[in-house]
């Protein structure tokens, strides 16, 4: 290359660079609109169609569901979200309740809740399995060779249900199905500036990008509440096969996906119940995950260019220096964009504007989630232990876990 070739490569380099940043801006806020859009018409659109609670299809003849709760401690939530699976309207279905210890001190809670519901098919399992370093997998593998159903829907203590969500998850059963999963969210009726943290990331970053996922039918599937196919699992070694992995919901979805079974998403969000709502628990878990993607996902090292932050800054200096236009007031202008989609898709997840927190709790929060997600990334990347449920693990690349001390006494 002469040096006239140079000369011009390199004037015509910061063009280059703004035009590539300003595709990037403008690819992921197109993202965004197809999460607001997928959220509008999909979310919740079971329920609309069936708002009297007179079901479309009451004359068709349901799928047998195995209803699998996992429990460890006692507290007033878990008991609320327990007995809320009692109360589901639903033909068919035995659940089963495993208890991480013998000894637990909810054991009497539930066997209170067992006689005040008689007509429930309902069997408790006490002592977890020891068939990996997944917990939760060893406190279900209790009952795993007893489910009588070929639908499982794993359900953890954290998630409070609606009487028709297992009608609603059930609606997507059909031939060829691996797992039916549900958008994480938060329950309507949990307060606090804890709770308003969470709501604003499960309700717009982790929401859009769940949202996204499965738009384009991309697996993205969460573990804490999800229907299985026993049969299309059993076929790659059952539940035990993913006990040495932390995500395991993760790799049972990949799992379906690479061998062609279908993926849904349940138009219902899996509302999140918990009494230890804070921002310490809530920074801790967002670290715990970023860390699962790291060694996971491999692309995920860039991450952070697609945060609020960092790219609308590579947006506007883009657009700025393209249009010749001033940094800041093109900033500005994204970032108050950024924040309008954002509200948007809240309040499309929350259903009902009149339950959101106030404008100033939810701004200040927002704002603290997209500082703190850069945190975050830099602690993961220090740091490749993962504190959960019960004990510390060492995380290797590829997702694989060990255990390197127990703990006791923890809610998964």
């Amino acid at each position: 290359m002469d040096s006239i070739s140079l000369s011009i490569l390199l004037r015509d380099l910061p063009k280059c660079f703004a035009v590539g940043g300003l595709i990037l801006w403008c690819i992921v806020v197109c993202l965004h609109l197809v999460a607001v859009y997928h959220a509008k018409f999909y979310l919740y659109s079971w329920r609309k169609k069936n708002k009297t609670g007179n079901l479309e299809n009451a004359d068709k003849e349901k799928c047998g569901i195995t209803i699998v709760k996992t429990v460890t401690t006692y507290s007033p939530a878990v008991l609320s979200n327990l007995e809320s699976v009692f109360k589901l309207n639903y033909p068919l279905f035995e659940l089963m309740i495993c208890v991480h210890d013998k000894e637990s001190d909810v054991i009497p809670h539930i066997e209170e809740l067992v006689k005040k519901y008689p007509h429930v098919d309902v069997k408790l399992y006490t002592g977890a399995l020891n068939v990996g370093v997944n917990p939760k997998i060893n406190n279900i593998m209790q009952c795993y060779n007893h489910i009588r159903y070929n639908y499982i829907w794993i359900c953890d203590s954290n998630i409070y249900v609606n009487e028709w969500t297992l009608d609603e998850m059930a609606s997507h059963i059909q031939p060829n199905l691996g797992m039916v999963h549900q958008l994480p969210y938060i329950a309507p009726d949990v307060t606090g500036k804890a709770s308003c943290l969470e709501k604003i990331y499960f309700g717009t970053h982790h929401g859009k990008w769940y949202l996204i996922f499965d738009f384009f039918h991309a697996f993205c599937t969460n573990g804490m509440s999800s229907i299985i196919n026993k049969q299309a699992l059993d076929e790659v070694g059952g539940l035990s096969a993913f006990s040495n992995y932390i995500a395991e919901d993760y790799f049972m979805g990949k799992s379906f996906f690479d061998r062609g079974y279908k993926i849904v998403m349940s138009s219902e969000p899996a509302y999140q119940n918990t009494d230890n709502l804070s921002i310490k628990n809530f920074i801790n878990r967002l670290t715990r995950w970023q860390k699962l993607r790291l060694t996971m996902l491999p692309f995920s090292v860039l991450e952070p260019l697609i945060e609020c932050i960092i790219l609308n800054i590579i947006g506007s200096f883009s657009f700025a220096y393209l249009m010749d236009q001033q940094f800041v007031y093109v900033f500005l202008k994204f970032i108050l964009l950024w924040h309008a989609l954002d509200e948007i898709l809240l309040w499309l997840i929350e259903e009902k504007y009149s339950s959101l927190p106030s404008l100033f709790s939810r701004i200040t929060m927002w704002i603290f989630r997209e500082v703190v997600t850069y945190y975050v990334f830099v602690v993961a990347l220090w740091d490749r232990r993962i504190h959960w449920s019960m004990g510390i693990f060492d995380l290797k690349f590829g997702g694989q876990a060990f255990i390197i001390t127990k703990e006791s006494n923890k809610q998964p």
